[in-house]
């Protein structure tokens, strides 16, 4: 008699011929069809119907890691406040360009904000956004997430860039970048496109201070997880922060569903 593939993984589980831990975790607990996040290779992940996204296999799902690691590690925190200060003008373009060279250094952006008179402008839909290399990624230097960041995504490199036209001109005196501190070599300069087309370099070299204190990372974290259509979390005790997430559950916005060898399962609540 024909069983179907789910009939037929439970047998093996149950037979033990798969992982008594990972798998028969997920086959108990996930419902087919849903994605779950883990930060490592999960044992006999071919015999299962459940979306696995291991956190070192896709650029998403490097991502994802980056944002599930962001509240427990603080060079990746958005504690840095880099900011230009020119007299007002009416600007309509502006970018920020990255000068320096280093092999390993990466450059990114929190928060890209634009204000004037100490208060920053509402982002609008109309804001065309640009940013080489790595544009797929721009929105994420705007979208008010305490775990996200554009990255450039390679070692830095003059010609690199972010650039906001914002549709129409507008007052601007000062432009304030939201960074986390694991990139030292990173060099900056602030242009705006004048009337004749031109980009020519406003505001000198930024001040680089303290951003405001972060809070509800962790729940934020969870809340870019489940943007992505990620449901589980799958974490080994081996794994990096595998303590924190059993001990502040709750403010991580997670339940706990099945622990099996040493595997944990947690819902994103």
């Amino acid at each position: 008699m024909a069983i179907t593939r789910e009939q037929f993984i439970d047998n093996l589980t149950k037979s033990g011929l798969l992982s008594a831990g990972e798998l028969a975790t997920l086959q108990a607990n996930v419902p087919a069809g849903k994605r779950v996040f883990a930060f490592g290779t999960i044992v006999g992940e071919a015999y299962t119907s459940r979306e696995i996204l291991v956190s070192f296999q896709a650029a998403l799902n490097r991502t994802l890691r980056n944002i599930v690691l962001t509240p427990l590690i603080k060079e990746y925190q958005a504690n840095r406040a880099l900011e230009f200060h020119f007299p007002p003008q009416e600007i309509r373009k502006l970018r920020v360009a990255q000068t320096a060279m280093h092999n390993l250094d990466v450059w990114s952006i929190s928060e890209f904000r634009i204000l004037f008179a100490g208060k920053e402008l509402a982002r609008e839909p109309s804001w065309l956004l640009r940013a080489s290399p790595n544009p797929w990624d721009v929105q994420s230097a705007f979208d008010n997430s305490p775990v996200t960041r554009w990255s450039a995504a390679e070692p830095i490199h003059p010609g690199m860039l972010v650039e906001v036209d914002l549709a129409q001109p507008r007052k601007v005196d000062e432009v304030r970048l939201e960074c986390s501190r694991d990139q030292y070599q990173v060099r900056l300069k602030l242009e705006a496109m004048d009337g004749h087309g031109q980009w020519v370099q406003i505001g000198g070299e930024p001040s680089d201070g303290e951003a405001k204190p972060l809070a509800g990372l962790r729940n934020a974290a969870t809340a870019e997880l489940k943007r992505a259509s990620v449901d589980y979390l799958l974490v080994d005790e081996v794994d990096y922060g595998a303590t924190d997430f059993r001990d502040r559950t709750a403010e991580w916005g997670l339940r706990l569903m099945d622990d099996k060898g040493g595997v944990k399962l947690y819902r994103v609540e």
